[in-house]
């Protein structure tokens, strides 16, 4: 009984982890969005050294396009997160759906 128990949780927490992470993700890509539209940068990714040189245009711009390449990328990043773990939740789904399925024949 016991180890019924244990794989029925498994199978339960299987599809919650993926669920998770697909709305952290989705959180994210909402947040990273919104920083591109301001044209801010989250504090996690910000420049913080500072030079005893001003920094010149060449500088700035080249700043500035990193910034955006890190929000395309990070972007993209999340994007594919959540399709990885929409699969491995169809997938657990469907592998549950099977099971009992399989139950239900004996």
């Amino acid at each position: 009984m016991k180890c019924q128990q244990a794989t029925r949780q498994s199978a339960v927490a299987e599809i919650s982890i993926p669920e998770r992470k697909i709305e952290q993700s989705e959180r994210s890509i909402v947040k990273l969005q919104a920083h591109a539209e301001k044209g801010t940068c989250p504090r996690d990714l910000r420049y913080v050294a500072r030079a005893n040189i001003t920094p010149d245009e060449e500088f700035t711009l080249h700043k500035e396009r990193g910034r955006e390449e890190i929000h395309r990328r990070l972007t993209k990043f999340h994007c594919r997160r959540v399709e990885r773990n929409n699969d491995k939740l169809r997938r657990a789904k469907s592998d549950k759906s099977r099971s009992k399925g399989d139950t239900d024949w004996a």
